[in-house]
């Protein structure tokens, strides 16, 4: 990622992780969070073009035509799409900045799943530009809560309940917000190799 290599000659995968990387690194392109629907409009399918334009089959920053589900979870429906996220914009305005505004910005766009791949990691970059604008650390999801993230988002989908997903969000808040200092890459490997050793026994 650093010295913008492919990886073992994976190019679409390479440019995703840089494109990524690319996007929440951009302090002044974190900073800019929705206000209105067209705002929003904006920011998901410019994002999303950014982010999947080596991937030209995902049709980069066009919203999805038809339905997407993963599991037994059914996303919202192309029709109903646009208003829906327009509808969440306005309940999410009334939230105070920060985590809870964070919170619900991310499961709004993993609900709607509005384009045909890329949501999950567009909902996050969402999610992390309503903590950076705020002043907050920007949240990491470890792969070892990996499951706990997407129970948590299940349980919200399907079962109106919010706790497993905001308590796994609060606690990858508390850990990037931590003594680590994520400005020295070596100091925080080191970091992170020692508490994955704490955590493994």
């Amino acid at each position: 990622m650093f010295s913008r290599e492919t990886i073992n000659n994976r190019h679409e995968d390479s440019h995703d992780i840089m494109a990524v990387y690319d996007l929440v690194s951009d302090y002044q392109e974190m900073l800019a969070t929705p206000d209105t629907v067209q705002a929003l409009f904006q920011l998901l399918t410019t994002r999303h073009a950014l982010m999947m334009d080596h991937r030209m089959e995902k049709r980069p920053g066009v919203f999805k035509e038809k339905p997407n589900k993963a599991g037994d979870t059914l996303f919202v429906t192309p029709e109903e799409l646009q208003g829906t996220l327009a509808q969440g914009l306005e309940i999410g305005q009334q939230l105070s900045a920060g985590l809870k505004k964070a919170i619900f910005m991310q499961f709004l766009v993993s609900e709607c799943h509005p384009f045909d791949d890329g949501n999950g990691r567009l909902s996050r970059i969402m999610m992390n530009a309503e903590m950076h604008s705020a002043g907050l650390h920007k949240l990491i999801m470890p792969t070892v809560h990996r499951d706990s993230y997407l129970n948590g988002l299940r349980q919200a989908s399907q079962q109106g309940k919010f706790r497993a997903l905001t308590k796994v969000f609060h606690q990858m808040h508390l850990y990037t917000a931590s003594m680590i200092n994520w400005q020295e890459y070596g100091e925080a490997w080191q970091a992170m190799v020692l508490i994955k050793f704490l955590m493994s026994g």
